[in-house]
């Protein structure tokens, strides 16, 4: 602030009165401390003027313009060399699949010149027709989910691309410190905030369902329709009997109310694609009811996500980079993973948001240590894990921390009655320990007591037809709160409920 006295002295310059600055200290007469005052303000005017232009820049741009053009330039670099490596991998994978197909090409022209002098002499067996149709299994396989063909992340060239990240030093000067803090350009797993207990059933060791399944979803042919089904994978059922199926082909999940003739999309239906707002062949929901959302499983994408069950427009990918299949949850909220193309199943660790393995990860095949192609999975109040082996045909248990399983049930080649599975797929444990398969190629559910060593039949076996009583390719099972029995149809693109013998 400015201020000046009068003092009776001469000025050294005109020998007149004087008038002291308090600012700079320099004495001068009147006409020139008036000069000295003008030449201030002009100052103050310039000071105030710079000001202005500051704080509208800053109103305009903030204070980091100059690094979005870095980032700016980081990502056009960045998206031009994943083009170049998704155009390779495209052309890799045509090649590989071509080769595929010339070799299924082959296999199957065999078959038919097989097939056709079998046919013409009339001299097939059941054996004969057995080993046809497991071969035919084993071609679908093949074109569908090639086992030697699979996307993985090229190790030698992690960091063609270097991730950026924005940080904030502490300040050196006079202004205020904030303290540091760091902004990663990649993805964070985010943990998972609910304990979604298991879903048991008392059900008596000596109940039984009727035989015939009633319509629940689906049933009016495959296609895209909402009430129309296109390879539907697994489900889950909420309290009030309202489901939830993977819809795979349809690339979404569908909400089917009890005695509804339609179903609702409430996750995906935007096409096939990685977007927040849409999946790529879902196989597995579970109903999170503490955060009214659906966990997703989004194989084709690799990744877990989280979506609100209630007008959810997009949703959250809570585990990226995993190679899933199915899902399954305890009673502490822990999330399980089944991994066929790596053959292991993973734990997903809310704590530190790990995966640590729990099942398998000893490489394909079928010792105790093993797993070959896991599918369903299941976790008991033991924390006990059971999984569902398609290519072993088996199912396996493996207990707590256990470095091995125990067989439960199948471990045969090819089933049939006295050797059980074939193709083992959905999987349920009840209370008193009754373990229940769907049986797919035999079309049919079945379940082995505590302490039985042959299965018994629930629903179905009747060979595959879309009749009431008969199943085609079941998948996904669960039981709602009566204990009546709900099976995913797949061949059928719909799913059957089975009522629980006097509680019709």
């Amino acid at each position: 602030m400015m201020t000046s006295a009068l003092q009776q002295k001469t000025c050294p310059v005109c020998q007149n009165g004087v008038a002291t600055c308090n600012g700079c200290q320099k004495r001068f007469c009147i006409p020139h401390f008036t000069e000295h005052r003008q030449e201030l303000d002009r100052r103050m005017d310039e000071v105030v003027h710079k000001h202005n232009q500051l704080l509208e820049a800053f109103n305009l741009q903030g204070n980091a313009h100059h690094l979005q053009s870095q980032i700016n330039e980081w990502e056009k670099k960045s998206i031009e060399k994943i083009k170049i490596a998704a155009e390779e991998a495209r052309a890799d994978l045509q090649t590989f699949t071509n080769r595929r197909k010339h070799q299924i090409k082959n296999l199957l022209d065999n078959m038919t010149e097989q097939l056709k002098s079998s046919q013409a002499a009339a001299i097939h067996t059941e054996k004969e027709l057995d080993e046809w149709m497991h071969k035919l299994m084993e071609l679908r396989q093949m074109l569908e989910r090639p086992q030697n063909i699979e996307v993985v992340e090229d190790e030698a060239a992690r960091s063609f691309i270097c991730l950026i990240k924005v940080i904030e030093k502490p300040n050196i000067g006079r202004y205020p410190t904030i303290n540091p803090t760091e902004v990663e350009a990649r993805p964070q797993i985010q943990t998972i905030a609910t304990v979604l207990p298991i879903h048991s059933v008392n059900i008596p060791l000596s109940a039984k369902w009727l035989q015939n399944g009633v319509t629940v979803a689906g049933g009016n042919g495959q296609g895209s329709g909402l009430n129309q089904l296109s390879y539907p994978y697994s489900l889950s059922v909420d309290d009030d009997d309202t489901i939830y199926i993977t819809d795979l082909r349809n690339q979404r999940v569908v909400e089917w109310k009890c005695g509804a003739k339609t179903g609702h999309v409430v996750a995906g239906g935007n096409g096939r694609g990685r977007r927040n707002d849409q999946l790529d062949c879902p196989t597995d929901v579970i109903l999170d009811k503490k955060n009214d959302s659906l966990i997703i499983c989004d194989s084709g994408n690799k990744r877990v996500v989280r979506w609100p069950r209630q007008n959810g427009v997009c949703g959250e990918t809570i585990i990226p980079s995993i190679s899933c299949e199915r899902l399954t949850m305890d009673d502490e909220g822990f999330l399980y993973i089944s991994c066929p193309t790596e053959n292991v199943v993973r734990k997903w660790q809310v704590d530190d948001n790990s995966l640590k393995t729990v099942a398998g990860g000893n490489g394909r095949g079928d010792r105790l240590d093993q797993l070959n192609w896991p599918t369903f999975i299941f976790v008991d109040r033991d924390h006990s894990l059971y999984v569902s082996e398609w290519n072993n045909n088996r199912v396996m248990k493996w207990m707590k921390d256990a470095k091995e399983g125990t067989v439960i049930t199948g471990g045969h080649k090819y089933g049939t009655y006295m050797a059980p599975l074939s193709g083992p797929a959905g999987l349920l444990v009840d209370q008193l320990g009754t373990i229940y398969v769907a049986d797919h190629r035999n079309n049919r559910v079945i379940c082995w007591s505590k302490g039985k060593k042959t299965p018994s039949i629930v629903v179905g076996g009747n060979g595959h037809g879309e009749q009431g009583s008969q199943l085609d390719g079941p998948e996904g099972l669960s039981f709602n709160r009566r204990g009546d029995l709900y099976v995913v149809d797949r061949g059928n693109c719909r799913v059957q409920r089975f009522s629980i013998e006097g509680c019709t």
